[in-house]
């Protein structure tokens, strides 16, 4: 292998693992709900492009999710542990928003699964 696959290699690799990086906080975020793509809201999860969608949809969320995203990832930057970063985020609310938005997301998959539609 030369220099140049070594490196093409790499960066793939690196790709690769920030992909899956944001695939899972996607699923995290539950952006997925947001999603235009019928095949990730079936799923529940991403099953598109996550580089383009989660970008995309990140912007949807609600500020106080976007801010407990942020207060997470600028916690790790300061070097605090998790639960650190969680008691410093519920003194500003975000993770009150970020468990609104999970209960908001699962009464509204309740509401709309073929299960409950049938019960009706």
């Amino acid at each position: 292998m030369t220099g140049t696959d070594t490196q093409a290699a790499n960066a793939q690799a690196t790709d690769t693992a920030l992909a899956e990086g944001m695939r899972v906080w996607a699923t995290h975020l539950k952006l997925w709900r947001l999603c235009g793509n019928a095949k990730c809201r079936r799923a529940g999860a991403c099953r598109g492009k996550v580089q383009f969608c989660a970008r995309a949809n990140f912007l949807l969320l609600p500020q106080g999710v976007r801010d407990f995203f942020h207060g997470l990832t600028e916690a790790q930057e300061e070097g605090l542990s998790f639960q650190e970063a969680i008691e410093q985020l519920d003194e500003s609310g975000a993770v009150e928003a970020f468990e609104d938005w999970n209960a908001a997301v699962a009464a509204s998959v309740m509401r709309y699964s073929p299960l409950q539609s049938r019960r009706r």
